[in-house]
């Protein structure tokens, strides 16, 4: 590790300098951090914990990376590893609290602690202990996503276990090896920006994409004031017919893309004609894959724009969409203003939505099915300049586990209702005919849409009519998750979790796959409760799939009680 390249001050990488300067422009905005909440079960050696978060931070200078003020521009500076700024772990005891009060409160923490801004000198992560009782704790972790991404985060988890064990066990100091050089990796950034800035490479992409007609546009509209009166904010649930969600799984395969970018497509055709625009645009993240398993990578967002005005077949729409994902990730390494400075035209548009769909995606297999779509959208006169910037620059925090898939469009909008059954009225189409031209698709989608429950039934969970099949499905599903937190090949069906070698740790990971598999919303505690596959399956079977139903309760019926549950609790 170049320690050398530690002392001195570090420029912001372009992605840094956009989240901070949106921070600061957008104050009211969530801010860029990641959150995890640890609900820690059992007898707890504070001390040790103490000891090895200081090693992972230690291990890894991201962690100890502050932001600074040089000379008036910001710069980032790696602070020593004993350094006072780092703060360590903060432990705070709620003793001096009924013991009623106790829970509420560290829920109340939870939240202020995620959104606490770090300030200036200290380092871009911390960690904070609530002692509930003697073996009961919270730990709560935050880092700033200038240093880390929802996969780092799960890096520092993992290894916060696994030197916590050792430690624990041992009564050794734990190791710290594996050390990531954070200094040098921005400094070979920012040479390798500085040999782009006037090179080939960047005049490539410049002309690519030119020739291509496309063309690089945030999603934003700085010319029309926006009337935050008319503003209307929403969510809506839709699903896809069985068949039809069979077919669109099918014209992936077909034209070799995943099924994001069908989906992608689609809504990008009926937003664009219902705003009479030529194109639409797609956003995505760009990450480096290289650094995925380290601390350290950063996300940026670019904005593609897609040709309609060849008018092509649906199918040929969808390779073209996936393309221009792909030149967007291509892009990401590449300071934004550098590539689009002379390729940005004026936007104006009138009465505008900004959404995004939420495609349930599995990040290791591709996408088996398609259960639903989940919108939000928000309409206004005209989108607000700071909330385009955020838009632009939104982070989805669930990307890592393949949960989101990300695309912004400005478009003419009535109701959130109408866009939503234009979109289902044209996938439905699309499905049966990928070959026709996109514009004759969309001029067969009735100018007023069907009521809101005319819109194609919900597709069943997997296992469809037959509860025994679906419960068996999700027993063997439920058997991977356990196997892959204990790191064993194989888990019996009745093995006890912590005979396994289990912690409690591992639980929060555990929690999130299983609520991705399910569509739950489940308490951490339940899987102590059930602490074996068999078990747990079982509780989930019987949310899932009620006795007094018999059939297997689609994924918008989970939502709708979701919603009543959260409804009920505040």
């Amino acid at each position: 590790m170049n320690i050398q390249s530690e002392s001195a001050d570090l420029p912001l990488l372009p992605a840094q300098a956009r989240m901070l300067q949106l921070e600061q422009v957008a104050s009211h905005t969530k801010r860029f951090h990641i959150a995890a909440a640890l609900h820690l079960a059992g007898e707890l050696d504070v001390p040790a914990l103490t000891q090895v978060v200081g090693a992972v931070q230690a291990a890894h200078p991201a962690l100890r990376t502050c932001i600074v003020e040089v000379e008036g521009d910001l710069a980032q500076r790696v602070l020593p590893a004993q350094d006072g700024a780092l703060g360590g772990l903060s432990v705070e005891s709620l003793d001096g609290l009924p013991a009623a009060a106790r829970e509420s409160f560290a829920r109340a923490q939870i939240t202020a602690e995620a959104v606490l801004p770090f300030q200036p000198g200290t380092a871009l992560f911390r960690a904070r202990l609530l002692r509930i009782a003697s073996h009961e704790h919270w730990l709560l972790l935050t880092v700033h996503r200038c240093v880390a991404d929802e996969w780092s985060m799960r890096v520092v988890m993992s290894e916060l276990c696994t030197r916590y064990l050792h430690v624990a066990r041992t009564q050794q100091p734990p190791a710290l090896d594996g050390a990531w050089d954070w200094a040098g990796y921005v400094l070979r950034q920012h040479s390798r920006l500085r040999q782009d800035a006037d090179g080939a490479r960047l005049q490539a992409l410049r002309d690519r994409l030119r020739d291509r007609a496309h063309a690089l546009q945030p999603p934003t509209d700085g010319d029309v004031t926006a009337n935050t009166a008319n503003r209307l904010r929403g969510a809506r649930p839709i699903a896809l017919p069985a068949a039809v969600a069979a077919r669109l799984r099918q014209i992936a395969s077909d034209g070799g893309v995943r099924p994001r970018a069908v989906l992608m497509a689609a809504y990008g055709a009926v937003a664009a004609h219902w705003a009479a625009s030529s194109g639409f645009v797609v956003v995505t993240t760009a990450r480096d894959s290289a650094l995925a398993s380290i601390i350290g990578p950063l996300e940026q967002k670019i904005a593609v724009t897609v040709d309609l005005a060849d008018n092509p077949g649906f199918g040929q729409l969808v390779r073209r969409v996936d393309l221009a994902y792909g030149e967007a990730l291509a892009m990401g390494d590449l300071p934004l203003a550098a590539v689009t400075a002379d390729l940005w035209p004026p936007l104006r548009h009138g009465e505008g939505a900004q959404v995004a769909l939420h495609v349930p995606e599995d990040a290791h297999r591709g996408l088996p099915e398609l259960p639903g779509l989940e919108v939000e959208a928000s309409i206004d006169g005209g989108p607000l300049a700071d909330e385009a910037l955020s838009l632009f620059m939104r982070q989805t925090a669930d990307e890592w586990e393949g949960a989101l898939v990300y695309a912004a469009l400005l478009f003419h909008a009535s109701t959130i209702e109408q866009q939503l059954r234009r979109l289902v009225g044209f996938l439905c189409l699309a499905a049966d005919q990928p070959a026709i031209p996109v514009l004759d698709l969309l001029n067969q989608i009735p100018a007023e849409a069907a009521p809101v429950h005319q819109l194609p039934a919900d597709v069943q969970v997997a296992g469809g009519g037959n509860p025994a099949h679906a419960a068996a499905k999700l027993q063997s599903k439920l058997a991977v998750v356990w196997a892959r937190a204990l790191g064993l090949a194989v888990v019996g069906l009745d093995e006890h979790f912590f005979d396994l070698g289990g912690h409690s740790l591992m639980l929060p990971a555990m929690q999130k796959e299983i609520e991705q598999i399910t569509g739950l919303e489940l308490e951490i505690g339940m899987i102590l409760q059930y602490p074996s596959v068999r078990k747990f399956s079982a509780y989930c079977s019987a949310r899932l799939w009620p006795a007094n139903d018999g059939r297997a309760q689609s994924r918008q019926e989970r939502w709708k009680r979701r919603d009543l549950e959260r409804t009920a609790a505040s």
